[in-house]
């Protein structure tokens, strides 16, 4: 048995070009730590058609739920009246990071982008509000243990957002997903 906002979500995630979904229910009297009003339901999408969004959203939404969000969409009901219908739509952070090395004598120049390219891939998959861990970082920096791992070492790796350098884990704000452009990552390169 799914929950209505379970359904939406599959549904939303199924229509063309949406990446990511999440829906947050406050069924509370108290708007919540998120500013989510009592009684709301929030849905935050990335990417895909907003009024195919609305659509969705109006179809299944519970009787009684206000809807909270960042865009609003005027959709036709039934009865062919317009209907305001709310949703958030995720903010992108974007994502660096600032790594130094030690290499050995085997290491290749093509290593860096294999590096990049594997944080890249781990950021550009993280769900709307999730954490960037360290101990992630750290596995893919090492490549996930391949051959080439064996031609360096990691000493650092430093989230950047928005110019700020981070050494712990990044939890990503409410209502944002990540995003990680591999030319932009920095490794500081020095010889063993």
């Amino acid at each position: 048995s799914q929950s209505m906002s379970d359904g939406l979500r599959g549904a939303i995630l199924a229509l063309p070009d949406v990446t990511r979904c999440k829906t947050i229910n406050n069924r509370s009297a108290v708007k919540d730590s998120n500013g989510i009003p009592a009684q709301s339901l929030c849905v935050i999408a990335y990417g895909g058609d907003s009024k195919e969004i609305a659509k969705l959203i109006q179809t299944k939404q519970s009787m009684g739920c206000d809807l909270y969000g960042n865009t609003t969409v005027t959709v036709l009901n039934a009865y062919n009246e317009p209907e305001q219908i709310k949703f958030y739509r995720a903010d992108v952070t974007n994502i660096s990071f600032k790594l130094d090395i030690s290499t050995y004598d085997t290491y290749s120049a093509d290593t860096e982008q294999m590096i990049s390219q594997t944080l890249a891939d781990y950021v550009n998959q993280l769900d709307i509000g999730d954490k960037i861990a360290q101990n992630k970082l750290w596995g893919c920096a090492n490549l996930n243990g391949s051959e080439l791992s064996q031609t360096y070492e990691v000493n650092s790796i430093l989230i950047e957002v928005a110019g700020k350098f981070y050494s712990t884990d990044y939890i990503l704000k409410f209502g944002s997903v990540a995003f990680c452009d591999p030319n932009t990552i920095r490794i500081e390169v020095t010889g063993g």
